[in-house]
């Protein structure tokens, strides 16, 4: 899985993060992330998982606390060094190439406040992998710790709209499968999707749900951004609809991603 996350970190940014539809997916978790970031009167000690490029590394840490950001490939964790350098945001960040199947004998037991990860990242986890690192996230939180990550649903509108106008019936339904093989910059990566109640049974007991919402219900899966690249007025109002819409957590299981937010017991 390394090299193929390799491939993609240098154009990750151009590719995703800077693009219309992905500013706009991030915006809408970052509505539901600052509510946790902006609450405590200390500075929350957080833990990032599959971390990318750093952006969301960086966010966290300009709200003042601090953050160890990880990731399987060693092309993301420089791609976000750089990033942390360019913003003076050392202090604040720590960063280390690591596979999140290994944290636990990296990171300290009860020593985070909140663990984050961003756009599927446990999306390359098989269902076994996923309840095995709810046992981790358990571990390594602090009592009354906070699990937030952004999942990909085993169904997905706009996608299943999308490839049944292209009269692709395999694609349309890819994320009802058991796992499928996603192109990752020219790489395959196996990939498994999860309902907001399948992925809450499997990562355990250990954590009580408070909330799960959609991410990208109105506004549509990055590999559309071609398309609407030259269409803002349209998705101006996809994006104010899903503003509307946000709080409707059965949307959940239909949109590209889905936010769920757990607490440990």
């Amino acid at each position: 899985m390394i090299s193929e996350f390799d491939k993609a970190a240098v154009s990750y940014d151009v590719d995703f993060t800077e693009t219309k539809i992905g500013l706009l997916q991030r915006k809408s978790v970052y509505k539901n992330v600052e509510a946790l970031l902006r609450k405590p009167t200390k500075k929350l000690n957080i833990l990032e998982v599959n971390c990318g490029t750093g952006q969301d590394a960086t966010f966290m840490a300009k709200q003042g606390h601090r953050v160890f950001a990880t990731d399987i490939s060693s092309q993301m964790i420089s791609e976000a060094t750089r990033k942390v350098a360019n913003q003076k945001l050392d202090n604040l960040i720590s960063l280390q190439q690591a596979d999140m199947l290994e944290l636990e004998g990296i990171c300290s037991t009860s020593s985070f406040d909140l663990i984050f990860s961003n756009f599927g990242g446990l999306n390359c986890l098989s269902p076994s992998q996923i309840t095995e690192m709810g046992s981790v996230f358990s571990q390594l939180l602090k009592p009354q710790g906070k699990l937030c990550l952004v999942v990909m649903p085993g169904f997905c509108l706009w996608e299943c709209s999308y490839f049944l106008l292209k009269l692709k019936l395999k694609e349309a339904f890819r994320r009802t499968r058991k796992s499928v093989f996603a192109n990752v910059s020219g790489e395959l990566v196996e990939t498994w999707y999860y309902s907001p109640n399948k992925f809450t049974s499997l990562i355990g007991n250990h954590f009580i749900k408070r909330k799960i919402l959609p991410i990208g219900f109105f506004i549509p899966p990055s590999y559309l951004e071609s398309f609407f690249r030259n269409k803002p007025k349209t998705l101006h109002a996809l994006h104010k609809l899903e503003r509307i819409f946000s709080q409707f957590s059965w949307l959940s299981a239909w949109s590209d991603h889905y936010y769920i937010e757990l607490n440990k017991k």
